[in-house]
């Protein structure tokens, strides 16, 4: 009977261990966050998009000197090419099936939209029916619908889009205003970007459920907006200042700038993660641009100052991570920095400090330990 009391016992310690085990390490990960580095191959100018499976999109210098949107995956670079008759194309974002959109030059001119998929880029028109306006997609979701902006027919304005079903719809503007620009979309389909009633003043706008929605009042600019809803973007603070701002269920709540000295005076908030993590750039009084990370739980932390000390590249090794532009559901993040060579593209990927690896260590242990001095069966 005692045998059996203490293995109810040992069964009851087990089960909690199981339970808190996994959230002393979620807790100890996300507090401890620290990146390794990779650096992009030589010509890679920029990294604008990064799905989940860590594949990346931007734009790609080539040999003969035209500038091509690419797919960078395993550490291999796929040139997208141009549309036809066209030079240079620039990939904006990439979604998880792997279909690239930003836009490209082509024999008419341009700029045009464009998706590419399965190995083919197409054209994917734009909102003037006279096939001569321009069209600039920003982002992809997992479904292919694609938003940007495009010039309205005979109007000389520009509109949000979004392109679904192989049809560019115009999602219009604020009420009273002229001009807009889609620049995020999510898996349900809801769209984020600016409005304008011109004269250079922008609103940030959610457009859900066929109604769009000023969200951030004037001098405002919505960038990305995750699969929960949440927004990111940036908005005046006064004085030419900026800060980056995080919009969810209703409220908007400035999420700052980096501390000085000397003293960050605009801040961009450029992508938003599913978990809510936020990365953009933040611009000193001294001009000197730096990439950044926000959580909720971590506030705004330099990215310059969580790379991994194992990482071969990193501050000591002359980079300087001005411009964070992209982050995963893995928290892996890409941008574009500085380094003795000139700018280059990076890829930083999440990695645990020594710490978190000794509660992982000392877990494991404690788990075994415990499973050797539980009783067999057959001793009960």
């Amino acid at each position: 009977m005692q045998k059996l009391k203490r293995l109810r016992t040992t069964k009851t310690m087990f089960d909690l261990m199981v339970v808190a085990v996994p959230l002393l390490v979620a807790s100890v990960t996300q507090a401890a966050v620290m990146y390794d580095v990779t650096a992009l191959p030589r010509g890679t100018v920029t990294a604008e998009g990064i799905n989940d499976s860590g594949e990346i999109t931007g734009i790609f210098a080539t040999s003969s000197g035209e500038e091509h949107a690419y797919i960078y995956s395993n550490g291999n670079v796929t040139d997208l090419g141009a549309l036809t008759g066209g030079r240079n194309s620039y990939g904006l974002a990439i979604n998880n099936n792997g279909q690239v959109t930003g836009w490209s030059d082509a024999a008419a001119g341009g700029p045009y939209g464009f998706l590419y998929s399965n190995g083919t880029m197409v054209n994917i028109g734009t909102l003037s029916t006279g096939g001569t306006a321009d069209a600039l997609p920003t982002d992809i979701n997992n479904n292919g619908q694609v938003v940007g902006n495009s010039e309205v027919a005979n109007t000389g304005y520009e509109h949000a889009f979004l392109y679904t079903g192989g049809a560019m719809v115009d999602l219009g503007a604020l009420p009273g205003q002229s001009f807009s620009s889609a620049q995020g979309i999510n898996e349900s389909g809801q769209v984020v970007g600016w409005s304008s009633p011109g004269g250079g003043i922008l609103y940030a706008f959610l457009y859900s459920a066929e109604k769009m929605t000023d969200i951030g009042g004037p001098g405002s600019f919505a960038t990305s907006i995750n699969d929960n809803g949440q927004v990111a973007g940036y908005f005046s603070v006064g004085g030419g200042a900026m800060d980056a701002f995080l919009y969810s269920n209703g409220s908007l709540t400035d999420i700052g700038a980096l501390p000085g000295p000397p003293g960050d005076i605009n801040t961009r908030a450029l992508a938003i993660s599913d978990s809510g993590q936020v990365v953009g750039w933040s611009v000193a009084s001294d001009g000197s641009y730096h990439a950044f990370s926000w959580t909720g739980a971590g506030g705004m932390q330099d990215l310059n100052n969580l790379i991994s000390p194992n990482s071969p590249i990193n501050p000591q090794s002359g980079w300087v991570f001005e411009q964070a532009d992209g982050v995963n559901s893995n928290g892996d993040i890409i941008g574009t920095g500085l380094n003795v060579d000139g700018s280059s593209a990076f890829l930083l990927t999440p990695v645990p400090e020594p710490a978190t690896l000794s509660v992982l260590i000392l877990c494991g242990l404690g788990l075994l330990a415990r499973k050797r001095r539980s009783p067999r069966r057959d001793d009960i």
